[in-house]
């Protein structure tokens, strides 16, 4: 008798086992790999949503005049199709474009966000807190903006699909981080909502027939207040992140030299003097000489190695000030100066949300380079 319940026990709970019911086939899916998001001209409450999947079946329909396929021989990745749809939102657009696919958009492969320059502070904020909020969305992607349309940079041809191209650039691929910036999604929408740190993010444009990824651009919330050049950005991210496998011409008053595989390490910290913020920055740079003042025709002493060390930390020392000097300048402390006061003194939390964007404006910079260099001998 009690083998016969526990039987019908197990036959009873095999009803309330998960089954294949909600199955998808991966070929069914239309994996979002990138959004580019522009204003809509005379329609403020409207935003032009574009969105650019991977296409496997060349020989798939265009479909209507709201898509777009482009398509290259040279690489399966290099099929894409945009599609491009006004909306109120994301997901209100995301429900207009599966209207003119059969496939259901998947947004959990998402790897970019472009946003135009010209969306207002509240279109920004309304895009990327609906992409936080939506379940499914990967937090991964990368956040870029553009000064020109978002619709036109996702649809540049080229070897591989526009959103695969950024994703390889700036993710695991190429690792040099010198004159761009990093921005993740979830990044984005941490500083935001920081207390002493402003967002920022890379810029991208379309550019020789390919894409341009380029320069830095800080916001004060979600308004953008300040543009770096690619150079300007160099400093930045010596600053206030690291710079892997970099390059760079050295001026050495009427000549100059190489420095390559240029590597870097930085350490943040503040301290007060008489109620003065010092922004302190020591950092460590690391690197081979490989063309020389004399262009490898004289070999290069040790003292005179020591002496390019010295030139370079002078000039990476003075830049960086001066670029430091700009986000000062702005009000803007896109390093996170004051996240590191807030961190180690809890109780300046008032003082950090209040006050820091005026402390930050009159502090003392302190950065300090130290640099290693290596050189591998003359050509003599």
């Amino acid at each position: 008798m009690k083998k016969k319940l526990i039987l019908g026990s197990l036959c009873l709970l095999l009803l309330f086992l998960p089954g294949c019911w909600d199955y998808e086939k991966i070929n069914d899916r239309a994996q979002v790999i990138g959004i580019g998001v522009d204003p809509v001209e005379d329609k403020p409450g409207y935003l032009s949503y574009t969105f650019q999947i991977p296409v496997f079946d060349v020989g798939q329909s265009k479909g209507d005049g709201q898509s777009e396929v482009s398509s290259s021989q040279a690489s399966s990745t290099a099929i894409f199709r945009n599609f491009t749809i006004q909306a109120h939102g994301v997901e209100e657009a995301i429900s207009i474009a599966q209207t003119r696919y059969e496939n259901l958009f998947y947004l959990s492969n998402l790897s970019t966000v472009i946003l135009n320059r010209q969306l207002t502070q509240n279109q920004v904020q309304r895009v990327v807190s609906e992409l936080i909020r939506i379940v499914n969305t990967d937090k991964l992607a990368w956040l870029l903006v553009t000064p020109q349309s978002a619709k036109e940079i996702l649809s540049t041809t080229g070897v591989t699909a526009p959103s695969d191209m950024i994703e390889r650039f700036l993710g695991s691929t190429v690792k040099q981080q010198g004159y761009t910036t990093r921005t993740r999604l979830w990044e984005f929408w941490r500083e935001l909502r920081a207390i002493g740190m402003k967002p920022r993010t890379g810029l991208v444009r379309a550019a020789d027939g390919g894409i341009k990824l380029y320069g830095l651009i800080a916001f004060d919330k979600t308004r953008p207040s300040l543009e770096l050049s690619p150079k300007d950005t160099v400093y930045f991210n010596l600053v206030n992140d690291k710079i892997e496998r970099f390059s760079q011409w050295v001026q050495d008053k009427d000549r100059a030299f190489q420095v390559s595989n240029i590597q870097s390490r930085s350490h943040l910290s503040v301290t007060m003097q008489s109620q003065i913020p010092v922004l302190h920055a020591k950092i460590h740079v690391t690197g081979t000489i490989t063309q020389d003042e004399s262009e490898g025709s004289e070999p290069l002493t040790e003292q005179e190695i020591r002496r390019y060390e010295r030139v370079l930390a002078n000039q990476d020392q003075q830049e960086a000030e001066r670029v430091l000097q700009r986000f000062q300048q702005n009000r803007l402390d896109a390093y996170g100066f004051g996240e590191y006061v807030l961190l180690h003194h809890l109780a300046t939390e008032r003082y950090v949300q209040q006050q820091w964007a005026e402390a930050f404006a009159h502090a003392k910079p302190d950065i300090q380079v130290n640099v290693t260099l290596l050189h591998k001998g003359s050509l003599t």
